[in-house]
């Protein structure tokens, strides 16, 4: 993979993701897939609302366990890309 500053203007790495967090009470995690193409001229990327403050605190979906979560995250980065 190179480095954002080594790359030409008009390319970026197409990476693709997997962002989780763990429900440790009733194992329903809270799951997000996404490709991305990232590059010097894009500074947003993600999801706008991947969970709300009030469903990641709420007790009953495990989310937030006895003041800790846990957060998953796959990455596989498929290399280098033009931009359009």
């Amino acid at each position: 993979m190179k480095r954002p500053n080594d790359l030409p203007k008009d390319s970026g790495n197409l990476v693709e993701f997997t962002l989780s967090i763990k429900d440790l009470e009733n194992g329903k995690d809270k799951r997000s897939t996404g490709r991305y193409q990232f590059s010097n001229n894009v500074t947003y990327w993600g999801w706008r609302k991947f969970i709300s403050l009030e469903d990641f605190k709420d007790a009953s979906k495990g989310y937030l366990s006895k003041g800790k979560c846990c957060v998953e995250a796959k990455v596989a980065v498929a290399g280098p890309s033009k931009t359009e």
